[in-house]
């Protein structure tokens, strides 16, 4: 009897051995990496998305302060319209929206990235299988438990790549000037929010096209991400620098009227953002698809 019983746990590991095998083979279970990298890429996609959208709202409603202002009728350059820009009065309300759409879209980051994960783990990802001292009883766990769709796991998880590039980069561009700006200028202890909303209307109007520029760039390069390969993006690079060149000889149109002052604002401010951002963000899509095994 106690052979019977040592042969049929023989039979059952052996069985408890094919499982394992099959769903080896169909790579389960998922990493967890695949779970997080799905995370991430739609917590940066809702959170861009998020800045952009609050930054076209700001931009919008600074160009229409300034024009609404009595002198609108002589604006007939980025001068005259710096010049209105400054003469706006306003109770800090700008910069307070500036604070606003920053502090919505790290919210709205934080709160995907927590609820994607959490949809995706609870579809995709189980815990790892932990054997226990019988066999037989294993192979009947192993039986009930589900087969987890790897490629579909990971096709959703590579889906929007290029948006959750683009987007993130996008709102830098837009955002992060006026952003290090303000932490500079609050940061000395002397100004006022009112006051800051004159320098965000003066500066939109100087150099809002190379705003724009950069935030184009930034498409392109979301978009390049998204159908290139890693080696291809690993040669080509993140281009910030480049988009940062373009954007200050954008700047030269405005900055020749102002002894250069634009195109210093834009190369300087720019040159402590652009390209930290883009390079950070071409190592962070190629580590994500060293998770997803994309090569």
């Amino acid at each position: 009897m106690d052979i019977a019983y040592r042969s049929d746990r023989a039979v059952a590991q052996l069985h408890l051995d094919e499982l394992l095998e099959v769903r080896r083979a169909a790579g389960n279970p998922l990493p967890e990496v695949v779970a997080e990298v799905y995370a991430a890429r739609r917590a940066r996609l809702a959170g861009g998305l998020v800045a952009v959208a609050g930054a076209a709202i700001l931009f919008g409603v600074t160009f229409s302060r300034a024009f609404e202002k009595p002198r609108a009728r002589d604006i007939e350059s980025s001068l005259d319209l710096a010049l209105a820009a400054f003469d706006t009065r306003s109770n800090g309300d700008l910069t307070a929206g500036l604070m606003g759409v920053l502090g919505a879209s790290l919210a709205v980051t934080v709160a995907v990235r927590a609820l994607a994960g959490g949809w995706f783990r609870g579809r995709f990802v189980t815990p790892p299988f932990e054997p226990s001292a019988d066999p037989r009883r294993d192979c009947e766990r192993l039986e009930r438990a589900p087969l987890i769709d790897v490629a579909e796991a990971r096709r959703i998880a590579r889906a929007g790549e290029a948006w959750s590039v683009a987007l993130p980069l996008m709102a830098t561009a837009l955002l992060g000037p006026f952003a290090a700006h303000a932490v500079v200028y609050f940061g000395l202890g002397r100004g006022s929010a009112a006051s800051f909303d004159s320098w965000m209307a003066a500066a939109l109007s100087l150099v809002g096209p190379s705003f724009l520029v950069l935030a184009i760039c930034a498409y392109r390069f979301g978009r390049r991400a998204g159908e290139s390969s890693s080696s291809a993006l690993r040669a080509a690079g993140h281009g910030g620098f480049k988009a940062l060149a373009i954007a200050t000889v954008v700047s030269l149109v405005p900055g020749a009227w102002l002894y250069l002052l634009p195109t210093l604002l834009v190369g300087v401010t720019g040159l402590a953002i652009i390209p930290a951002a883009h390079s950070l963000m071409l190592g962070r899509v190629l580590d994500e698809r060293e998770k997803l095994a994309v090569r």
